[in-house]
């Protein structure tokens, strides 16, 4: 395999995939009592922006998107990802 030529493996990877199949940051998943209202990775509810209010809007059905979660990128600076989706005509899932 050309392309793994000049990569280096880490000292507990046991195959050629497997440092990067190793997570970087870990995440745990508990309730909250109370609303979240800083920057951390959440699913569901609403986002907490870090920069103006921005929701985005299906192309599709002009209707807002759902958000599934947020969650925060690695680097020196405060950055987050958003995931939404959009909620089709027929959804899997139903009325919400």
């Amino acid at each position: 395999m050309a392309w793994l030529e000049g990569s280096s493996r880490s000292s507990s990877a046991t195959g050629p995939f497997d440092p990067w199949l190793m997570p970087r940051l870990e995440m745990s998943w508990r309730p909250s009592l109370t609303p979240i209202d800083n920057p951390v990775a959440k699913l569901g509810g609403l986002p907490v922006w870090l920069d103006e209010l921005f929701w985005p809007v299906s192309a599709q059905f002009g209707s807002p998107m759902i958000l599934i979660g947020r969650f925060p990128l690695p680097g020196p600076s405060l950055r987050m990802s958003y995931l939404f989706m959009t909620r089709g005509e027929e959804s899997l899932a139903g009325d919400v």
